[in-house]
């Protein structure tokens, strides 16, 4: 602001001069503009550097600073509007790229930003090393790289060590990456011990220690009681082999055959030959029918034979092996005893009551009114069983069980055990009968019954009771996922208690018709009626664990509405919170009634 002054002693042109000085003021403090705006990229040309105030309408340019260049056709100016304030320039610099930094042999970098001050780094493949002091470019401001491209080189390994006896191939001053040596001994008669080739490692050292050049001579082998049947030369080199054979009532310890091992060792160990030599065998309550009485040598043959009233239990004859034990092993003799033979509606001819020793008789006779069944003179045999099978005392034709009451219940005939023929009037000993109870009513007892030769009905006849239950629910091509059901005394039927509430669900492919929920009533039926699985051609219901279905309509899918979803049924899926989501969000039920694409899954945590 700039002061006039003025003397005089006019006072009204005093009072004008003030008034056009202060509205001066007025303009200068509120019709301009600050400092125009900074920008990162761009500052103010030379000739804006030193004004503070800009009056309205006031234009300035800037220019790009170092590391940038002007976008074409975009403006670099800012204008102060008409409000005191900046407009708002366009981006009118980005940064200089520098050229591709080119690659290097037996190296590699993985940046892809060339911008000004971006760096790349590069790195030597496997089995070299850099030489140059840098190994990275800087993207300078005039869109050059700073220094040169850096050098790889192949890694290097000296001579191996040398080692007295042993010599290697090829012989060079130096070896690179991968390069290999075999060694060898010397001395033809020598054997190397350690790994015959080793390679230049990537950290310039060798795969392997060198190896050593031995004599390998295993001594004499020795085995008394035996005869050679290879090696008989010696002296015995590095992997030589020997086999023996023991002689004739010796057998042998260890292996037949062993090998001279690198540290001049037999392996496995030398065998030894031994003297077979057979326990005395001792079988109570039997006599040896073998002249010999021991000591028994190798393939010596003992006979036994049971003392009367006992039976033998394994082999009569056994020999003496070669590992000094009795091929097969020893028998024994076993006492004979039969069991009390009983046969009801019968009595005993023989004077003997037991008890029955090996090869004692006992004869039969049945009672008036009942005929045998199979031989009237059985044989306590060597296993301690009758032969032939006990027989038993049928009743004569007519007579028969009376027929089993059962109220309630009805009597099924079955096939005769005895006869293997199911006849059409009575029920004669051995016939079967199955009991099945009438509707509401449930079986106590059991429902298989057989008429014994007593005429009487075993086991006991069954009772057909009330059941106070309804019968469980059969569902094809679904199940029951929630009930318990309770059993019948016979452990067979299944039920549910009156007031009982069970829910099902159909089997994949199949829609359920009807409620999915139904209880049993005091009428011993369920209500509402029992539902069917009906085969559907749909999508199955997509379960998504720790998600929620959205139908095309917005709502939530309710599993237990068990509903079809047709071809052309698209759902969304959403995770509940906490899980993220992995897969697409929305599926469609396609062709072969799959959904497409497959269905999300919901995993806790956050996505990555």
């Amino acid at each position: 602001m700039t002061k006039n002054v003025i003397c005089g002693s006019n006072n009204s042109n005093s009072v004008v001069f003030w008034a056009a000085t202060i509205y001066t003021f007025f303009l200068s403090v509120h019709c301009s503009c600050d400092s125009p705006p900074r920008l990162s990229y761009a500052g103010l040309k030379t000739e804006h550097m030193d004004t503070n105030i800009f009056p309205i309408g006031s234009v300035v340019r800037y220019e790009c600073r170092p590391g940038y260049m002007k976008i074409p056709m975009k403006k670099y100016t800012a204008e102060c509007l008409a409000n005191a304030t900046w407009s708002k320039p366009d981006e009118f610099c980005k940064k200089k790229v520098c050229k591709y930094p080119g690659d290097i042999y037996y190296g590699y970098f993985n940046e892809t930003d060339f911008s000004v001050g971006s760096r790349v780094t590069y790195f030597c493949d496997k089995g070299y090393i850099m030489i140059s002091k840098k190994n990275y470019r800087y993207c300078q401001v005039d869109g050059s790289w700073s220094n040169s491209a850096p050098v790889c080189e192949a890694v290097t390994c000296p001579p191996p060590k040398h080692v007295s006896g042993v010599i290697y191939n090829p012989q060079r001053e130096e070896y690179t990456y991968l390069e290999s040596v075999k060694y060898r001994c010397i001395a033809d008669k020598l054997e190397i011990i350690g790994e015959r080739y080793t390679f230049c490692t990537e950290d310039g050292t060798w795969s392997n220690h060198p190896p050593k050049c031995i004599d390998v001579i295993c001594p004499n082998p020795v085995v008394p009681y035996s005869n050679k049947l290879s090696g008989f030369i010696n002296p015995y080199k590095l992997n030589y082999a020997v086999t023996f054979e023991c002689k004739e009532g010796f057998s042998m310890k260890g292996s037949d055959t062993i090998t001279c091992g690198i540290d001049s060792q037999w392996k496995p160990q030398i065998p030894s030959c031994l003297r077979v030599n057979c326990s005395i065998p001792m079988v109570p309550n039997s006599k040896k029918l073998s002249a010999s009485m021991g000591p028994y040598k190798l393939n010596d043959i003992v006979r036994f034979e049971c003392v009367k009233g006992f039976a033998m239990q394994g082999s009569d004859t056994i020999t003496c092996g070669v590992d000094s034990q009795w091929k097969p092993q020893i028998p024994s003799c076993l006492r004979v005893n039969c069991s009390i033979p009983m046969v009801p509606n019968s009595k005993k001819l023989s004077a003997s009551m037991g008890p029955y020793k090996l090869n004692d008789i006992v004869r039969f006779e049945c009672v008036e009114g009942f005929s045998i069944k199979g031989f009237d003179t059985i044989t306590c045999g060597v296993d301690s069983q009758w032969k032939p099978q006990i027989p038993s005392c049928l009743p004569t034709a007519g007579e028969a069980c009376p027929e089993p009451i059962v109220p309630h219940g009805i009597i099924r005939k079955q096939e005769n055990v005895l006869n293997g023929t199911s006849g059409s009037e009575g029920y004669s000993v051995g016939q079967l009968v199955k009991i099945e109870c009438d509707l509401h009513y449930g079986l106590n007892g059991h429902n298989i019954l057989t008429c014994g030769s007593d005429l009487l009905w075993y086991p006991n006849i069954p009772v057909c009771q009330p059941k106070h239950f309804c019968p469980e629910p059969k569902v094809f091509h679904g199940q029951i996922i929630n009930g318990t059901p309770v059993y019948l005394r016979n452990g067979i039927e299944k039920g549910y208690k009156v007031g009982d509430v069970i829910k099902l669900k159909c089997d994949p492919k199949h829609h359920l018709k009807g409620k999915n929920s139904i209880f049993c009533g005091s009428d011993m039926k369920w209500h509402p009626r029992i539902p069917i699985c009906e085969h559907r051609l749909g999508c199955s219901y997509p379960e998504i664990k720790n998600g929620l279905i959205v139908l095309r309509n917005g709502d939530t899918y309710n599993p237990e509405l068990n509903f079809s979803f047709f071809l052309g049924d698209t759902v969304q899926v959403k995770c509940k919170p906490g899980f993220a989501m992995y897969g697409n969000e929305r599926s469609k039920c396609g062709g072969y009634f799959e959904w497409s694409p497959d269905l999300p899954i919901c995993v806790q945590g956050n996505k990555q």
